[in-house]
């Protein structure tokens, strides 16, 4: 399973992007699934056993999140929390 992690502006996609990689944590940036419309349209997928360690990165340097996703081996998306504000 992999997480995907959506952001209210693409600034903070790419900062959580840097920020993310600088804690080496295997992320890869990519738009938004088309069944899913959330955030600035950029998403941020990595595997879903490193995401715990992902959220707390980026709670420390504050990056905006819209919306928390896991994408099931097939393919099913299923929102894992309310909006961030």
């Amino acid at each position: 399973m992999e997480a995907i992690i959506s952001f209210k502006s693409v600034s903070h996609a790419i900062r959580a992007e840097g920020a993310l990689l600088e804690a080496g944590l295997p992320v890869t940036v990519m738009p938004m699934p088309s069944d899913v419309r959330e955030g600035c349209g950029l998403c941020l997928r990595l595997p879903s056993d490193r995401l715990d360690e992902a959220l707390r990165r980026l709670e420390s340097i504050r990056a905006e999140r819209a919306a928390l996703f896991i994408r099931e081996e097939n393919g099913k998306m299923t929102r894992m929390e309310e909006e961030n504000t």
